[in-house]
């Protein structure tokens, strides 16, 4: 996936240097994005042994504020609401197994730099700043498989589910770097459609409080999403 998003990122760069630039001064955009995470944990070398880690896929939804002070350059920030976390698969010595998706959705705030390229009607729009967020909700779902036997003579298998608000050991606080890519088209003066990819990464580290310096974990995410804006202000109103 790094690599289509690689050659997409290489083909709108090419396409935005080759048309004039926007007129943007002086306008106000807002508007509703809502589309796909994929997040993971990026974890230190003293993780734990015999434990493995995949991507948690998940989705998002934002609002969108953007100002432009001049026909390229503006600021960027809104809220979002996304999931991140991680699927870990864990062996013990005694053959007990266990795989689950931990979930962890946040209330995030960016704030970010913009600068846009193109026509008034298609332009590409490029995206680098920070977030902040606040954790509202954890979720964990898996099964645990024990060395036990059932009668059958099958391994006993139990699935489970969890979910709740953040707990005493959580890092409800977190913060990060972000850096996204918009394509826009306005059929009109004042409507945009959009598509986007951005990617975050936390500064924070994701660990309960008695695992610290233990189980260094870092949420890296990836969100891919179909939105609509509204415009207005600027030199044509």
């Amino acid at each position: 996936m790094s690599r289509r998003l690689a050659a997409a990122v290489i083909i709108m760069l090419l396409f935005a240097t080759s048309i004039s630039a926007a007129s943007l001064s002086g306008r106000f955009l807002a508007g509703a994005r809502a589309g796909y995470s994929m997040s993971d944990a990026i974890a230190s070398s003293g993780y734990r042994e015999e434990t493995y880690l995949y991507p948690f896929h998940g989705f998002s939804v934002s609002i969108p504020l953007e100002y432009y002070f001049t026909d390229t350059v503006g600021i960027g920030t809104g809220i979002e609401l996304i999931q991140k976390g991680y699927t870990y698969y864990h062996t013990y010595n005694g053959g007990f197994i266990a795989d689950a998706g931990k979930g962890r959705l946040y209330l995030s705030f960016p704030l970010k730099a913009v600068m846009s390229i193109g026509r008034d009607d298609l332009f590409v729009t490029f995206g680098a700043g920070g977030f902040i967020s606040f954790m509202l909700q954890k979720t964990e779902r898996g099964r645990i498989m024990t060395s036990a036997y059932s009668q059958s003579g099958e391994n006993l298998v139990e699935t489970y589910s969890e979910s709740g608000g953040a707990g005493e050991h959580d890092r409800i606080f977190d913060a990060g770097l972000l850096a996204d890519i918009t394509l826009s088209y306005s059929p009109d003066d004042h409507l945009l459609l959009t598509a986007s990819a951005a990617a975050s990464f936390s500064l924070l580290p994701d660990e309960i409080r008695y695992q610290r310096k233990q189980t260094m974990r870092y949420n890296a995410a990836l969100t891919i999403t179909l939105g609509i804006m509204y415009m207005t202000g600027g030199a044509a109103e």
